[in-house]
Formats: C-alpha cells, sequence, structure tokens
C-alpha cells in the first residue's frame, strides 16, 4: 500500500498544484458541507467519503457514475460496470460477485488503452484513478 501512495504522490501533487493555488471559497451561510476547490463545486462526503454503489448497464453510457472518493461495489452483476468522473481521484473496490467494469470519462482514456476502454477490478479487488481532465485517467 505504502509503494502504491508513494507511485501516486507526483501525480496527486500536480493534480492538486492548480486548486491549491487558489483561494477556495467559503461555503453558503448555513451549509458547511459543501466547498469549491479550483473552481469546482464539490461536496466534503464526495471528497472524503465512502459511497456504496451497484454496478449498472453493459456499456459506458449505461454504467453507474462514480463519485470521487471511496466508492465499494457491494452489488455487482455479470457484464456491469461503473463510469469515473474527470477532475479527481477515486478509489474503485469491487465487493460484488462478478468482474466489475470500469469505463473512462466519455471520450477519454485509462492508462495506454484505447479511448473509451474500459479496465476490469476482480472480485475484491482495489484500484485508485487519477483523472486530471475529462481525456486522462491513471490507475494505480
Amino acid at each position: 500500500m505504502r509503494t502504491r501512495l508513494l507511485a501516486l504522490l507526483p501525480f496527486l501533487l500536480a493534480l492538486l498544484a492548480g486548486p491549491l493555488l487558489a483561494q477556495p471559497s467559503p461555503p453558503p451561510a448555513g451549509n458547511n458541507t459543501n466547498v469549491t476547490v479550483g473552481g469546482s463545486p464539490r461536496t466534503l462526503g464526495a471528497l472524503l467519503g465512502t459511497a456504496a454503489i451497484t454496478a449498472t448497464g453493459t456499456t459506458q453510457g449505461s454504467a453507474a457514475p462514480l463519485t470521487f472518493g471511496n466508492n465499494v461495489a457491494t452489488v455487482v452483476p455479470a457484464g456491469t460496470g461503473v463510469v469515473l468522473t474527470a477532475g479527481g481521484v477515486t478509489v474503485v473496490t469491487d465487493k460484488g460477485a462478478s468482474v466489475l467494469t470500469v469505463y473512462p470519462p466519455s471520450g477519454g482514456t485509462i492508462d495506454a488503452n484505447a479511448t473509451n476502454a474500459p479496465v476490469l477490478i476482480a472480485v475484491n479487488g482495489s484500484t485508485t484513478f487519477a483523472c486530471p481532465t475529462a481525456t486522462v485517467c491513471g490507475s494505480y
């Protein structure tokens, strides 16, 4: 795990350089769960929380969309998948009964794969994805 995090560190620093240098907006009055990072509104739950998800669809267009942070696929029917969100880091864990298909954002790539080509996560497997742009994602 430590090696995985160390390998991810340069990428995360580059990803966060812009947002860290930008002045974050304060949350709206009476609402302390929304923050703006790098000009993009995010909820703290999406940035830090864990979401239990159900994989759906057998194509990129019908797969379940993910949020940033930790996503645990607890229900994974055979052949179903999820779609990454551009602009952040997402951890995807497959706790379902089948292999999980993970698609990049529409028009994007994961690692050196073809445009829109998915990657697979084995049952009980976990992968961290960083998508700094809408078309480029890396897996760690």
